[in-house]
């Protein structure tokens, strides 16, 4: 019977453990250990909090301060997903039935969420450890479709953009 509930449990998935992870060689912190899929994603407020606890709590790279913030993709974080929907469908220049060509879409999404307010729990949570956010760099902007793995929260929204693998760019408080 123990053999059993051993086995068990290592094929139950690990719980939802978000954390950052450094790149020293690129200076990029990223963020793992999310799974939109099962229901493992974050608020703005608690990336804000995730951010500034390791960031802080991280005293091996003091002298290296990372240029980029690897987020992932945003089905990860809800509230943005949500933000470039509500966008889009508000722009005049975003067509549903025609949406910009990739590069363009690119380059939506990242000045989108730029300008937006969502973000900003993340920019308090960078200067307290001594970051600001100078811009966004997204890629691989998907659009709202029927197929299944879309969000449940997009479904409905045809064309529009809900996702997309997303950096926030750093530089040192002056």
């Amino acid at each position: 019977m123990l053999a059993i509930i051993v086995i068990v449990s290592l094929l139950q998935p690990e719980p939802c453990s978000p954390r950052l992870e450094r790149d020293p060689g690129w200076r990029t912190v990223s963020v793992r250990g999310l799974d939109p899929g099962e229901g493992c994603t974050l608020t703005i407020e608690a990336l804000a909090e995730l951010i500034a606890q390791e960031l802080r709590s991280d005293t091996s790279h003091e002298n290296q301060q990372p240029s980029s913030l690897f987020l992932g993709r945003l089905v990860g974080y809800p509230e943005l997903g949500r933000a470039l929907l509500e966008a889009a469908d508000d722009d005049v220049v975003w067509h549903r039935d025609r949406p910009p060509p990739p590069g363009e879409a690119n380059r939506w999404v990242a000045d989108t969420l730029a300008a937006s307010d969502r973000p900003a729990p993340l920019a308090a949570a960078l200067e307290s450890v001594g970051l600001s956010a100078t811009g966004w760099s997204c890629e691989k902007v998907l659009v709202v479709t029927l197929h299944p793995s879309v969000p449940k929260w997009a479904r409905g929204r045809l064309g529009l953009p809900y996702d997309a693998m997303c950096w926030i760019e750093l530089a040192p408080v002056d």
